[in-house]
């Protein structure tokens, strides 16, 4: 897709070769450096040719009106976005931990999809005479697939470097800052060419500097000893890049669904078409801030892309800060609370050891409407709990799939009341926590709950 003959074919010329220049001249200078860049360095090497070459057709497209001359940049440009991917994957790939590979994978393979379908509907559209609307419809769906893979890119880039660790980041920051800088223009470019129907000559000239600015950050990544690439995407992480994901699909969708009423014609589809962006916004706009849905997805998230069902270091700095903050609350309300922050409850009760070590009510933290007897639990039931640590689900319980503990009726009585841990020190209970039901429930009980401090 190039512009033509405009005024600003010399400065597109000029500068399209200059990146050339720039990006070549980095690729031969990394080449002898490319361990500085570990398992990631042949193919930054790589990729640095291939978008040098993309800069190369494209300035020699500019000179030209023929149909190959179109094709070949776009050609270029493919091969380029492959090949960062390639790159991008191989940096994820550093520390060879497939687990931790395992949402990352299915993204890039799905823009390299992408990539390829642009390919085969760029490569039809240059063979075929065509009416102009056909012409039209083919470079909007051209423009939209490359929107997808730019969007795509820029959420990998977000997450290469946020992803990685502290004394990883400053290897990462070049790489990431000038793959960010050339997928962020193209983002825009794309977004103006999509909005105005055709292809934006005169912003398409500075694309020139994108790729110099993409040597730049290589060269400056590479300076200086470099240590060990190994990433560890946290799951704030992945369930920030996966919403990401979401969100841009579902625009993406409204727009092709919303492109494609508009080309039925006629006042009915019009009104169609209106009614659906109306409830598609609508629907968006009750669902996505709902927290029950936002559970589901971290569960299922939790569920499939992590060996562990929580992240246990983050979980433990979440409950410590928990309870250290404002002292004015009860420390008894702050522990509950600590505790439910694990399993996404809402509320909860605190049970502590009385004068006779039956169990009494110690606190409880947004749940003033359950009626706890003075005597919460019974030595005689105490005695078990303190013995194994069992943590006991409340509703195998009610359903008698459980025997052996003794729960009190005041509890199972209550539907609300979900799980009842207890907090074993030194071998010796030293309190009971109640949660009530999560939005969505991760099945964590069953097991043991030591307390230390």
């Amino acid at each position: 897709m190039t512009s033509g003959s405009s005024p600003f074919t010399t400065l597109g010329v000029g500068l399209d070769l200059t990146g050339a220049i720039a990006l070549v001249s980095a690729a031969f200078w990394l080449l002898p450096r490319r361990n500085r860049y570990g398992a990631a360095g042949l193919s930054i090497i790589f990729a640095l040719l291939m978008t040098g070459l993309c800069r190369l057709t494209e300035a020699a497209s500019l000179a030209s009106a023929s149909p190959v001359a179109d094709l070949l940049p776009s050609l270029a440009e493919s091969g380029r976005n492959l090949a960062w991917l390639l790159v991008v994957y191989r940096f994820f790939a550093s520390d060879g931990r497939h687990a931790s590979l395992s949402p990352i994978r299915s993204v890039i393979f799905s823009l390299a999809f992408v990539e390829m379908l642009h390919l085969v509907v760029d490569y039809g559209f240059s063979r075929l005479v065509l009416a102009g609307e056909v012409v039209a419809t083919g470079f909007e769906v051209g423009v939209m697939l490359r929107l997808l893979i730019t969007v795509g890119g820029l959420v990998l880039a977000h997450n290469l470097y946020a992803g990685a660790p502290r004394e990883s980041r400053s290897s990462l920051r070049w790489p990431a800052v000038g793959l960010a800088v050339l997928w962020a223009f193209d983002l825009n470019l794309y977004t103006i060419a999509y909005l105005a129907g055709t292809w934006p000559g005169e912003l398409a000239a500075l694309r020139g500097l994108t790729t110099t600015a993409l040597a730049a950050c290589i060269v400056l990544g590479a300076v200086g000893d470099r240590v060990d690439f190994r990433l560890r995407p946290s799951r704030a992480v992945t369930f920030q890049t996966f919403s990401l994901l979401v969100i841009g699909v579902y625009l993406i969708a409204m727009v092709a669904v919303a492109q494609w009423l508009s080309y039925a014609g006629g006042d009915f589809a019009r009104l169609v078409e209106l009614v659906f962006l109306t409830m598609g916004s609508a629907g968006a706009l009750v669902i996505l801030p709902s927290r029950r849905v936002r559970g589901w997805l971290k569960v299922m998230l939790a569920k499939h892309f992590f060996q562990h069902r929580y992240d246990y270091r983050e979980e433990w700095l979440r409950f410590t800060r928990t309870i250290g903050s404002d002292q004015s609350i009860p420390l008894g309300e702050r522990a509950v609370r600590s505790m439910a922050d694990i399993f996404d409850c809402s509320s909860g009760l605190l049970l502590a050891p009385g004068d006779g070590g039956e169990m009494t009510l110690a606190g409880r933290w947004n749940w003033p409407q359950i009626d706890v007897p003075g005597v919460a639990m019974p030595l005689s039931a105490v005695s078990y709990f303190e013995r194994t640590g069992y943590i006991a689900d409340l509703d195998d319980i009610r359903a008698g799939r459980v025997t052996g503990c003794e729960v009190p009726s005041w509890l199972l009585e209550d539907a609300r009341a979900w799980a009842l841990i207890p907090l074993v020190h030194f071998d010796r209970l030293v309190g009971m926590v109640v949660l009530t039901r999560p939005q969505v429930a991760r099945g964590s009980t069953g097991k043991t709950w030591t307390f230390c401090g």
